[in-house]
């Protein structure tokens, strides 16, 4: 579950981009997600 959070997680950045909300209004993704640990 850990490992399929940070992919979960871009999901809903992309579909969230895609419902017309601005990048900015988004959470700032940490950089563990980002890294995958």
């Amino acid at each position: 579950l850990r490992n399929a959070s940070p992919l979960l997680y871009m999901r809903g950045v992309i579909q969230a981009r895609r419902a017309g909300l601005d990048a900015p209004a988004l959470p700032a993704i940490p950089a563990e997600m980002l890294l995958g640990i």
